[in-house]
């Protein structure tokens, strides 16, 4: 699966699903969620609510957009609770989510570069460790089955801020090194 940067807004991607997340406890959620919130007018805060998204680590829940905005589902991926938060962290929520998306069989994933808005991390680091846990997570060994599931052909990591875009593209590149040496090494 190939990995890019893409500038831009992400309740303007067109994608199969796309990837938010929210910190465990937050009731009202800010950033990336927010803006897809709002997209969506409300839906997504009464969907978690609905069905009791707490934001631990690597939960995740999907919502249907219903081409409120060009995304047809949204995958919403807990971070666990803030104070705890690191780049293990990143890379979990990334591979959890992916995970959670692709049986949903997308083609396209567009995703916040999970992290880099906590100001703690360089978007280099958060990139890295998204791509790892991307890659991490659709690994199957599927070696020996007759039937194969198919892994979406792209994911897109969109930001709309260009030092951010340039520091992730570096990033990806690490990542997909480190996720292909772990994969080789199963």
């Amino acid at each position: 699966m190939e990995i890019t940067v893409k500038k831009g807004l992400l309740e303007e991607e067109k994608a199969d699903v796309l990837i938010i997340n929210e910190f465990q406890g937050v009731k009202k959620p800010g950033g990336a969620t927010g803006s897809i919130n709002a997209a969506l007018d409300g839906l997504l805060v009464k969907v978690m609510e609905e069905e009791k998204f707490k934001g631990k680590l690597g939960e995740t829940i999907s919502i249907r957009t219903n081409e409120i905005i060009p995304a047809k589902r949204v995958v919403v991926v807990g971070l666990g609770k803030k104070e705890k938060f690191n780049l293990e962290s990143v890379r979990q929520a990334a591979a959890a989510s992916v995970n959670a998306g692709s049986k949903l069989e997308p083609k396209t994933i567009a995703s916040i570069l999970h992290g880099v808005g906590n100001n703690e991390f360089s978007a280099q680091d958060c990139a890295k460790a998204v791509a790892e846990g991307v890659h991490l997570g659709i690994y199957k060994f599927d070696k020996y089955k007759k039937s194969k599931t198919k892994d979406p052909e792209s994911f897109v990591i969109v930001t709309n801020n260009a030092t951010h875009a340039r520091g992730a593209k570096k990033g990806i590149e690490l990542g997909q090194l480190y996720a292909k040496a772990a994969i080789f090494a199963r």
